[in-house]
């Protein structure tokens, strides 16, 4: 399986991956985060369909942060009380490793790309993934503590990145 087969795959993998979280979680805020997760995965593997079909590629820019941002605002204002089911959180820290590992993947796999297209749609990807690791690392930590969390009256955590 040729590099670009394979992250395809690895995409398809991820966005199955959010779409079965987001049917898990009864939260409803965190469930439209992982759809637009998932969302974000497929709109990687219809990049990489491009690139190989065509030698050359776009990926859109993402806002998803900014998305997260606002939904975990609203959260705050409804004052809602979130509750979820404590072993979710191993299954998100399991997302948590793969994102890690997306993005190393795009990483390396830039280097040693046949072409630029290649290696400007890799480095595209990795950093998209690198946001996704981040906002997955915030839904854990609003999970972990979701009064602490969403205290934060700056939003300071989204807003590092």
């Amino acid at each position: 399986m040729n590099i670009l087969e394979f992250a395809k795959k690895m995409e398809k993998d991820g966005e199955a991956y959010y779409r079965n979280l987001a049917e898990i979680t009864r939260e409803t805020g965190v469930k439209t985060i992982l759809n637009n997760l998932a969302n974000a995965e497929l709109n990687h593997y219809e990049t990489l369909v491009k690139l190989q079909q065509d030698g050359i590629a776009v990926l859109l820019g993402s806002d998803i942060l900014d998305r997260a941002k606002n939904i975990f605002q609203e959260i705050k204002i409804k004052e809602l009380d979130p509750s979820f089911y404590l072993p979710q959180i191993d299954v998100y820290q399991k997302a948590l490793e793969i994102e890690k590992q997306s993005m190393e993947f795009y990483r390396q796999k830039a280097e040693l790309t046949e072409t630029q297209a290649q290696k400007k749609i890799f480095l595209a990807i990795a950093e998209e993934e690198k946001q996704h690791y981040f906002l997955i690392d915030n839904i854990l930590g609003y999970m972990q503590q979701p009064y602490r969390w969403l205290e934060n009256a700056e939003w300071n955590h989204l807003d590092e990145y």
